[in-house]
Order: structure tokens, then sequence, then C-alpha cells
């Protein structure tokens, strides 16, 4: 619970905050309050961010795919595509 409130509260803040300096990236929100070098900080960061989101999303399909696949062909996969170190 503690958590949920926490993420609600600085989720409200970053609205205010964009609001109140009519900003749509949080690269201009970090410019206009902690001045450029917090802007590129704060670019830097969300590139780190979705660079892992996106090597998470592949490990996720990496794994479910393969057994989605199997299910659905009610039969094992070939080498290439399957769930062993190979594949």
């Amino acid at each position: 619970m503690m958590g949920v409130g926490l993420s609600q509260s600085v989720s409200w803040t970053i609205v205010r905050c964009a609001d109140h300096f009519d900003a749509d990236l949080f690269e201009d929100i970090a410019a206009k309050t902690y001045g450029p070098r917090m802007a590129t900080f704060t670019s830097l960061i969300m590139l780190l961010t979705q660079l892992g989101m996106l090597v998470s999303n592949v490990v996720l399909l990496k794994t479910l795919v393969p057994h989605m696949a199997q299910q659905l062909l009610g039969r094992p996969l070939p080498a290439i595509i399957s769930t062993s170190q190979t594949g």
C-alpha cells in the first residue's frame, strides 16, 4: 500500500510540474527546475530505462513464445526456436 501511495504522489507531482511549466517531456521539467545539465541526465536515464524494458521484453518473449507455440501446435518445436540452450 505504501508503494501505491508513493507512486501516486510522485505521479501527481510530475503532473503539477508539467502543468506549471507547460512542459510535455520529463527533460523539459528537469531543465526548467534544475537546469540544462539535469535535462541531459534525465535524457540519459530515460534512455537506459527504455533499454532495460526492451531487454526484459525480449527475454520474456523468448521464454513465453516457444511454450505458447508448442501448446498451440501440439508437437515439439524445431531446435532453433525451442526452449533449449541452443534455441
